[in-house]
């Protein structure tokens, strides 16, 4: 967890606090308008609904790309990359989180193992399942 405190990037959502004594617990950054799928969702919901324009969908893709591009370079492998786990901020500026394992509405993407503990099997790189030499490229096609 402690790792995660240092990571310093505008696309990785930030560590606030850390609880390191049980039950233990992390705050992260909030994003205002939810995670991803939640925000399109809302979008579409509107009446007087704006399309997102291209630009901005490219733009949403650089910045996970540009996020994930960060985590490598500190030889972290994410390995529940998903529009779940990207939360929409101010001005659009997208963050990669891991949050949605915390959320009831996302816990039908998970598989639970003995010791309780949620892991996104389905949507993992069989590198990642293996433990082996972790490649993320998988998960980004997903979620494009």
């Amino acid at each position: 967890m402690h790792v995660l405190a240092m990571l310093q990037n505008s696309n990785i959502a930030k560590m606030i606090a850390l609880v390191e004594e049980e039950p233990f617990g992390a705050i992260f950054e909030y994003g205002q308008f939810g995670d991803l799928p939640t925000f399109l969702e809302n979008r579409e919901n509107l009446d007087n609904k704006e399309d997102i324009s291209y630009g901005s969908r490219l733009s949403f893709i650089i910045q996970i790309a540009s996020g994930m591009k960060y985590l490598e370079s500190m030889n972290i492998a994410h390995c529940d990359l998903a529009a779940r786990n990207c939360i929409v901020c101010l001005d659009l500026k997208i963050k990669i989180s891991d949050h949605a394992i915390y959320c009831n509405k996302y816990d039908h993407h998970y598989f639970i193992d003995e010791h309780n503990i949620k892991i996104p099997l389905r949507w993992m790189a069989w590198e990642a399942i293996l433990l082996v030499n972790v490649v993320v490229v998988p998960t980004f096609g997903h979620l494009l």
